[in-house]
């Protein structure tokens, strides 16, 4: 496989991952909310609650799934370390000449003003990468301190030394930690897709993570319901 293949099909398995994360993560987080400020909902759940309590133990258990495998400790792991390291090795993709190509496939005939446009791209260094990577390090380590071994104690398998000691681990988790988590990992998507579609430098504090578009979703999926 080329090596601009093989980006492409990590890049896109990482935003799936994320994608799958970030969605279980705020739908969970709006089956517990909403309820509470809402009483039409809490009505409409309560009408078939044994479906709707499965499948909020369902997002439950697929983000702490999803992000346990975005940040994996196994070397034949695919992970987002996975990716940073590939484009720190393969780092010819972002040339600027590379860049040329993506942009004239995009065209029949060569674009006006693409060559200023190409000359002001940003080429990264392993420098950028080793940056990112470090980063990502201290977010993996907060997960691994605090959400992992829910993951692995309590979901993905079940210790029995913590069958009544669930809340020990949990009291622990943060909303907060988790939304830091998931706005660093949707900037590192954001900065490699326009550093490698557009020459942009990456700036991860440049990206915002669109929560509105998932949770308008989620809401206009309650207020049906609460209509029905």
């Amino acid at each position: 496989m080329q090596k601009k293949q093989m980006y492409d099909r990590y890049y896109n398995e990482f935003e799936n991952e994320l994608h799958r994360t970030v969605t279980s993560f705020l739908f969970w987080k709006c089956l517990n909310d909403r309820p509470h400020g809402d009483k039409s909902v809490l009505a409409a759940l309560n009408k078939t609650p044994t479906s709707w309590l499965t499948a909020r133990h369902a997002l439950h258990v697929t983000f702490f799934i999803t992000l346990g495998r975005i940040f994996d400790k196994r070397k034949d792991a695919f992970t987002v370390i996975t990716l940073l390291k590939y484009c720190e090795n393969n780092i010819e993709i972002f040339s600027k000449n590379n860049l040329r190509e993506r942009k004239l496939a995009d065209f029949r005939d060569e674009p006006d003003g693409l060559d200023d446009y190409i000359s002001n791209a940003y080429e990264p260094t392993k420098k950028d990468f080793e940056g990112l990577i470090s980063q990502t390090e201290t977010y993996k380590e907060l997960f691994n301190d605090i959400y992992q071994p829910i993951r692995h104690k309590l979901i993905a398998h079940k210790s029995k030394s913590h069958l009544d000691k669930a809340d020990e681990l949990y009291k622990q988790t943060r909303i907060d930690d988790v939304n830091q988590i998931l706005e660093f990992l949707n900037s590192i998507k954001e900065a490699l897709f326009y550093l490698y579609m557009n020459g942009r430098k990456p700036d991860l504090s440049a990206y915002r993570l669109d929560r509105e578009f998932y949770e308008n979703d989620f809401n206009d999926l309650m207020e049906l319901l609460k209509n029905a």
